[in-house]
């Protein structure tokens, strides 16, 4: 009898990036049906949860190389090298040299990565079998989808893809209480979500708070609806003012101030639509179906743009944006009016997209 393959797929990257990587975790398993899919968490627990019930994965490691020590990270790093791998497949984006590192230090029979646009000194080529080089041009989940017949010479079975999350009842239970008991009145619920991540300067991604108010405001007036304001802990602060900033009734606006993320998306998925900056929360609307209007900045749309086609995107358009990449580097804005990507985003472009959202499904 074969033995079947074993794959360990590093997944180090954030929450969203990992959500991004969903289509490639399915058809890996689609064109390697027998094969032990086993994936390398590291920026939990919010990734972790992405995770949770996912069909095509056999093992979840989790494990924090920013925060263990150097001793423990070994361990774990050995204990991997005992699995004895076949393959070990870092998607993008991982381009980092700590990274290439722990990929080296793992084995596997074959270690597949990527070649990146944006040079940080990560010495790939000696610690990957066969490297695939970042097309910048597509969007983060076909590129990483490349790996299927570029890096392990398969023939592609699906030829359309989606994010994937895995609700279960207890998810759903979630969202129908929360709700019930936010006591939020209106014709629909909307969801916001001012915040972003805060590693690498990322809160730099942040559209000014006071232009949320003025939109949540809009939307309540104009649309009759209810608000959710989604965020994580380290973004409590941020909600609590926006939510002051509108003067709003306490039925009109509310915090979703707890919940796992699977939790956040079986909210997210009873709201008309959301409005966002660029996070996990759009690419959360692309897996549950969600039409989405997302501000974006330094970042890129084009790489990063939520998975589907219910979205809007609202942008200033420079010429120097984006300027983040996919590198260890931060946000580096060089134009001389600091973050005019997003200054010059207005509350009527932002309404705009929204009246885009809710013509679109008329």
């Amino acid at each position: 009898m074969t033995k079947a393959d074993k794959i360990l797929v590093f997944l180090l990257a954030g929450a969203g990036d990992t959500l991004l990587t969903t289509p490639l975790l399915r058809e890996l398993k689609a064109v390697m049906p027998d094969a032990d899919i086993d994936v390398l968490v590291m920026q939990g627990p919010s990734s972790c949860q992405v995770l949770e019930g996912n069909p095509a994965i056999s093992k979840m490691h989790y494990h924090d190389f920013r925060k263990k020590s150097v001793a423990l990270s070994l361990a774990k790093c050995m204990e991997l090298r005992r699995e004895h791998y076949d393959y070990v497949i870092v998607p993008m984006p991982h381009n980092r040299l700590p990274y290439n590192l722990i990929a080296g230090l793992v084995g596997g029979r074959q270690r597949i990565g990527y070649e990146y646009s944006i040079k940080c000194g990560t010495m790939s080529k000696l610690f990957f079998h066969r490297l695939l080089k970042e097309d910048s041009s597509m969007h983060l989940v076909n590129n990483n989808l490349r790996l299927i017949k570029e890096g392990l010479d398969k023939e592609p079975v699906s030829s359309e893809h989606k994010l994937e999350l895995f609700l279960d009842d207890s998810n759903k239970v979630f969202a129908s209480d929360f709700l019930k008991d936010s006591g939020l009145s209106g014709e629909r619920v909307v969801g916001i979500h001012p915040g972003s991540g805060i590693t690498k300067n990322l809160h730099l991604k942040r559209w000014d708070v006071a232009k949320w108010a003025d939109v949540a405001k809009e939307i309540v007036y104009e649309k009759d609806a209810g608000i959710v304001v989604i965020g994580g802990p380290e973004e409590e602060q941020l909600k609590t003012e926006l939510i002051e900033l509108t003067g709003l009734e306490s039925n009109r606006i509310v915090s979703l101030d707890r919940g796992s993320v699977r939790d956040m998306a079986a909210v997210i998925s009873q709201c008309e639509f959301v409005v966002s900056g660029d996070t996990l929360v759009p690419h959360v609307c692309a897996a549950v179906g969600v039409p989405v209007a997302v501000i974006y900045g330094p970042t890129s749309h084009e790489a990063a743009y939520p998975f589907g086609d219910k979205y809007e995107i609202v942008r200033a358009g420079l010429d120097c944006s984006p300027c983040y990449g996919f590198s260890k580097y931060g946000i580096r804005c060089t134009n001389d009016v600091f973050m005019k990507c997003l200054k010059d985003v207005t509350v009527k472009e932002v309404m705009e997209a929204v009246n885009k959202l809710m013509a679109s499904k008329l």
